[in-house]
């Protein structure tokens, strides 16, 4: 695991000290060692968090002759066998690095060698001899990559902060990024808050040449249920997870696990114990509140495991991390779960280099409510049009939930989208703002600048590639794995993990795991109301009872009672009395009222309130400035 930048210049090549700048904004990425080479118009330097192959492997990384240049964040789960393949070939390697793998890979392959990785990883290739940068990003998306071009320049890096340490490129808001982010609570790829800035979508490369870039998509999911009963459906799912965990065990330093006491994290903590020698590291986090609180849950696996599990507790003043967070993230990322997650990953860097983690298993296997939702409309539909239109006015007519989570709001969202296609009724599922409350919230200068996109038409390309199966919760699961996941969950773990020097790795999301889960048919996914029911029977033999037949509770934060005791006068402060650019973009009479409806008790405006309250605290930290 790393952090990586560098730039490609059309005419005089600046200082290596451009680089340097960079690379300092990514330190943490990287604690353990740093360096940065010019090559022709290239400038590419690295940071590294030392996990296979301590001693050796100094960053950037070059081929035998010096005209492949690499530098990579992530790790190659299976180099061992790619290794051997290619010293079969004749090539000799200098290290025992995972990454060198990549460069040999590269002279065997050119582009086409991410192919053969199974891993996480963003890197940049140099290839000295045809002058052309190539970027890559792994196919479910763990690691982030970040790029920006102009006439005289491309450059690239590994967070948006070490981009915009170039002076080059500019800080301007970009509206459709906003207008998206009031709706997810994060900004969606290939989207940045700023104009001009992407992000390199999951499973693409990029070669850039002659001025010129090109995006290729070299990995396509693509479900289609196999005919197999529930045996051999559970038999496959064990032996893909299992191979998944054991792959991510191998490492130099020391591995422990996140336990929150679910299903997937048990899971992957169980597995952990029976292929481990030693008793393994475990950590969970918990916030005294009942309805958010999984620590109990936690100790039942951490005991049944024989695990050394250590827990911590978190607080409202936790909240005081949020301005590290929004220069971590370089964009506003509302979601609330951040700051245990960083909590979690500060607390478990104090004792291991790596943490295994349950994240993947609900997209791939069904775990949401909204899956369910989407598989019980999805029998309504098939008994006329007309239905979702004659259930849709019952859902107004149920008294309001007292939060997001309630049965009662999430049944309210559930029938007032009824008549909705299925693409447009789960993006409102997933909406914290919908298209005429984010209307109402803008000034009337940005209302003109937003030019209205449609938010939820981000999940419309994932539904139309399952047209064909007729089968609506496996279109759910599609879309929040190319989606959702790659926008929110997996920007948080990468996030909170490399800001503390901590290498997080998913087994749930072994590409080979994903692959076999999206053949899988829906009727072994589901059962009796819940979801996940083959991976429940896949190990049945291996995790307590009260765990095995837990339904997800999510990992939440109690925002919307902070939002009205602690919090309240740190909320109202920062809205009310912004110096930034927050009133040129959202009105300060509708935040005023927001705030007032919320303290009253009488609506839950929790999570509006806190999307601009963590666009506020980005806005300090970067100053960016409106468009023209």
């Amino acid at each position: 695991m790393s952090g990586f930048a560098g730039t490609v210049f059309d005419g005089a090549v600046p200082p290596q000290d451009v680089v340097a700048r960079m690379l300092e904004k990514l330190r943490h990425r990287g604690p353990d060692d740093v360096g940065s080479v010019r090559s022709g118009k290239c400038l590419l330097g690295q940071t590294r968090l030392s996990v296979i192959d301590l001693e050796t492997g100094h960053p950037p990384m070059w081929n035998e002759d010096g005209s492949v240049l690499l530098a990579c964040d992530g790790e190659v789960y299976n180099f061992l066998e790619l290794r051997a393949d290619l010293q079969s070939r004749g090539h000799r390697f200098k290290t025992k690095s995972d990454n060198e793998v990549i460069l040999h890979l590269y002279e065997e392959h050119g582009p086409r060698c991410v192919e053969h990785l199974d891993g996480v990883f963003a890197f940049a290739i140099w290839d000295a001899n045809s002058e052309r940068l190539m970027l890559a990003r792994d196919r479910l998306g763990e690691k982030p990559l970040v790029y920006y071009q102009d006439e005289r320049l491309f450059a690239f890096a590994s967070e948006l902060e070490a981009l915009l340490s170039l002076d080059a490129v500019p800080r301007v808001l970009e509206p459709e990024a906003v207008h998206h982010y009031l709706s997810y609570l994060a900004v969606p790829f290939p989207l940045t808050i700023y104009h001009g800035v992407r992000k390199l979508p999951p499973a693409h490369v990029l070669l850039f040449e002659d001025g010129k870039s090109q995006l290729k998509r070299y990995w396509e999911l693509t479900p289609a249920a196999e005919n197999w009963d529930l045996e051999e459906a559970a038999g496959r799912v064990r032996a893909a997870v299992e191979n998944a965990v054991r792959s991510r065990l191998v490492s130099d330093a020391p591995v422990g696990a996140f336990l929150s006491g679910g299903l997937d994290s048990s899971i992957v903590t169980g597995l952990m114990s029976r292929f481990c020698d030693e008793p393994i590291r475990t950590f969970s986090i918990g916030f005294g509140d009942r309805g958010y609180d999984e620590l109990k849950y936690a100790r039942i696996a951490a005991e049944q495991f024989g695990t050394r599990h250590t827990e911590f507790q978190l607080t409202p003043d936790a909240v005081g991390v949020l301005p590290v967070l929004a220069r971590r993230y370089g964009e506003p990322f509302a979601d609330p779960s951040a700051i245990p997650t960083y909590y979690l990953a500060k607390m478990t860097a104090g004792h291991v280099k790596v943490a295994l983690t349950g994240d993947g298993g609900v997209e791939s296997f069904g775990g949401y409510p909204r899956h369910m939702a989407a598989r019980a409309c999805g029998w309504m539909d098939r008994m006329g049009p007309g239905l979702g239109k004659l259930i849709k006015p019952l859902g107004s007519h149920l008294p309001k939930g007292k939060d997001r989570k309630s049965i009662l709001t999430r049944a309210r969202l559930l029938l007032g989208s009824m008549d909705l296609a299925p693409a447009r009724r789960h993006a409102a599922w997933l909406a914290y703002s919908s298209e005429a409350e984010k209307r109402q919230l803008y000034s009337p200068s940005f209302l003109e600048a937003v030019n209205h996109p449609d938010s939820s038409a981000i999940l419309d390309p994932a539904y139309e590639h399952c047209a064909d199966l007729g089968n609506p919760s496996a279109a759910a699961m599609f879309a929040d794995l190319l989606t959702y996941l790659p926008n929110d969950p997996l920007v948080k773990m990468d996030i909170a993990a490399m800001a503390n020097g901590l290498a997080a790795r998913a087994p749930m999301l072994d590409h080979n795991v994903v692959e076999l889960a999206f053949r899988i048919p829906s009727r072994w996914k589901f059962h009796a109301g819940r979801g996940k029911y083959v991976l429940r029977h896949a190990f049945a033999d291996l995790l307590p009872r009260r765990i095995l037949g837990r339904a997800k509770m999510g990992f939440g934060v109690p925002i919307a009672r902070w939002l009205r005791e602690h919090l309240a006068s740190f909320a109202e402060d920062s809205l009310l009395k912004s110096e930034t650019i927050l009133h040129d973009v959202f009105s300060a009479e509708t935040i005023e009222r927001l705030l007032r409806e919320h303290a009253s008790g009488n609506a839950d405006r929790a999570y509006p309130i806190w999307t601009l309250l963590c666009f506020e605290l980005w806005a300090r930290e970067f100053n960016p400035k409106l468009p023209l």
